[in-house]
């Protein structure tokens, strides 16, 4: 299993050609904010299936081209 601040970075990472040069880059720090919105028991799960799921679905701008 990953530690919190990998799963932060990996998603970070993946998402980070989103709307590029149009709003700041998401960073990890970003990312956790995000993350304090749901109870804490819950935010690990969540993050961990948030890296699953854009592993999977996210369309880099480099593969959309």
């Amino acid at each position: 299993m990953s530690t919190r601040r990998e799963l932060l970075e990996s998603v970070a990472d993946t998402i980070s050609d989103y709307r590029e040069s149009e709003v700041a880059p998401r960073t990890p720090a970003r990312i956790e904010s995000w993350m304090k919105q749901f109870p804490e028991a819950s935010q690990d799960p969540l993050l961990d299936a948030l890296v699953h799921v854009l592993a999977t679905t996210y369309i880099s701008k480099d593969k959309f081209k």
